[in-house]
């Protein structure tokens, strides 16, 4: 009938180090799409689950990752030096119905490092209503920040404009800048506002 399964199973490793799989995770594929059942992956308080649903061929899905440490991810890149750490909580529904793939995200990074320069909290919402129209708001808060951008992407422009975003800058360090300059930038201090 044309049914896949793809399973993951014990032994997973992020960076050398073992998590803990749900043994009944499946994602399920045929002609009509796919589904996702229990694929729950943990490690300490880390987590990460993707779920859809209904138990039927392309039904939403959501995708829950709570306390995941950056650093995970970064170490496999560089293990001398921690390009990015932080404690990334987020919650995203996904609807990739016919008409157009629908999606609705929350995330906070807490306590986010780049190349070892405290930056502060970064919150993001996005979502699109439309199949053309992305919404988003970043908040960058803390360690001398308080930035704020918000607006819209859109995929076909309107009057010639790809964007339309409002920046808020109250201020912005200029440490933190040094950390998102991945070390072009040393000693700096003052913000931008």
């Amino acid at each position: 009938l044309g049914i896949t399964y793809i399973r993951l199973f014990k032994g997973l490793r992020f960076n050398y180090e073992r998590w803990d799989v749900n043994p009944a995770n499946r994602i399920v594929m045929d002609r009509a799409g796919f589904y996702i059942r229990d694929l729950d992956l943990s490690r300490d308080n880390q987590s990460i689950s993707v779920a859809s649903k209904e138990e039927m061929a392309n039904t939403p899905f959501e995708i829950l990752i709570r306390n995941f440490r950056l650093a995970n991810i970064t170490r496999m890149i560089s293990q001398d030096t921690v390009l990015a750490d932080g404690i990334l909580n987020a919650q995203a529904n996904i609807d990739l119905h016919d008409s157009f793939p629908e999606m609705n995200a929350r995330l906070t990074i807490d306590q986010l490092k780049v190349y070892n320069q405290d930056i502060g909290k970064l919150k993001i919402t996005a979502q699109n209503e439309t199949a053309q129209t992305y919404h988003a708001d970043i908040q960058l808060t803390g360690k001398g920040n308080d930035v704020a951008l918000s607006g819209a992407y859109y995929l076909a422009p309107r009057e010639g404009n790809d964007f339309d975003f409002n920046l808020d800058m109250n201020p912005l360090s200029l440490k933190s800048v040094q950390g998102l300059a991945f070390g072009a930038i040393k000693n700096s201090d003052g913000a931008l506002s």
